[in-house]
């Protein structure tokens, strides 16, 4: 910044300004008298031209000084921030025996951090396993009317089923084909197509609420397994799972359903060998089924097979023997499922028909 100049007085008048230099030579010449007054330009404050240190120092710049206080403050601010520092750094020292690093960028600390493994599901006790399977199970009843030759047939068919599926307040119901009468409508006249006069289907839950049935599909080569939706009014019912891996042999499983009228009836056994039953599928397709010999009777079709977890492995279907039961394997299902392989198989007893006599045709 450029020097400012200095004024001085002479025989009563201000002069100047000059330069510190030149007012350095007035004086050593005799021109100004050292008890003559000076002051730097810009201040009114005059002083004595003989005060060596008022001329041995620049005059200060135009405008306010500033205040030393702020200095001071910024001395003490900076001085404490460097004890804090210092602090910390002999803290991590004291705990860790190594120097402090240095703070991470948030984005690399986030990164940094291991994410959770997943965990198997835990098994569940006995207890629990029954407590899940009753309030997931349900009881399917259905009564078909058909037209014979000479008269009317009628047949009244219950079993179980298993809630594997919700979507708002519609569940969807796994069952057995034959529990929903399929069988019996395509066997009853031998090799004549049925012609039904009255269909009706009934799920009631555990806690005896009645589902509206608002459909029912079967597999296209009606393997003896099928899928009913059904409306309730508050949905607060469990679901069970599909297990990914199949169970092996010897493992121990459970089951859920209605044997003899018996509701909710809970037994266990293990599973005896996993097998392919083309018997199960009225086109004598191949059908994924596992034996087991936990106890079941009439009434138990299409009640849940679960094992430790809680997870549905299968639902059972026949019992060719005693203790020698086969169950539809959820794996089986579950391929159906990914394919889309299902038909919409109509509840209004003309329609119903004509969906029937399709596999009469097809033969």
């Amino acid at each position: 910044m450029a020097e400012g100049g200095w004024l001085y007085e002479k025989d009563g008048e201000t002069l100047g300004p000059v330069s510190r230099a030149g007012l350095l030579a007035l004086l050593e010449s005799g021109e100004l008298p050292p008890e003559a007054r000076v002051r730097p330009e810009g201040e009114h404050e005059w002083r004595s031209a003989c005060a060596a240190e008022s001329l041995a120092q620049a005059p200060p710049a135009k405008g306010a000084p500033e205040d030393p206080g702020i200095g001071k403050f910024r001395e003490t601010c900076l001085g404490c921030f460097v004890l804090i520092l210092l602090a910390a750094g002999i803290v991590w020292f004291f705990y860790t025996g190594e120097p402090a690093p240095p703070p991470e960028p948030p984005e690399e600390q986030a990164a940094a951090a291991p994410e959770p493994e997943p965990q198997p599901p835990r098994e569940l006790s006995p207890e629990e396993i029954a407590a899940l399977a009753e309030k997931a199970t349900v009881y399917v009843e259905c009564f078909v009317k058909e037209r014979d030759t000479f008269f009317n047939d009628d047949a009244a068919l219950y079993g179980s089923g298993v809630l594997f599926r919700r979507d708002g307040l519609r569940y969807d119901v796994l069952t057995n084909a034959r529990t929903l009468g399929v069988h019996w409508m395509l066997e009853s006249d031998g090799n004549d197509p049925p012609e039904i006069l009255d269909y009706q289907l009934r799920v009631t839950f555990f806690d005896d609420v009645s589902g509206v049935v608002a459909g029912v599909a079967v597999h296209p080569a009606l393997k003896d397994y099928a899928i009913v939706t059904v409306e309730v009014p508050r949905a607060h019912y469990p679901v069970l799972p599909f297990a990914v891996e199949e169970p092996a042999v010897g493992e121990r499983i459970y089951t859920m359903g209605h044997p003899g009228g018996l509701t909710y009836t809970f037994a266990s056994g293990v599973v005896s060998q996993l097998r392919s039953i083309a018997s199960l599928s009225v086109e004598g397709v191949p059908v994924a089924v596992l034996q087991h010999d936990a106890p079941a009777e009439e009434g138990s079709a299409g009640g849940p097979l679960i094992n430790r977890r809680g997870e549905l492995i299968g639902i059972n279907a026949v019992s060719p023997a005693e203790r020698v039961n086969l169950a539809v394997s959820v794996a089986d299902i579950q391929r159906a499922l990914d394919g889309a392989r299902f038909l919409t198989m109509p509840l209004e007893p003309e329609a119903l028909t004509g969906f029937l006599r399709r596999f009469f045709d097809e033969s």
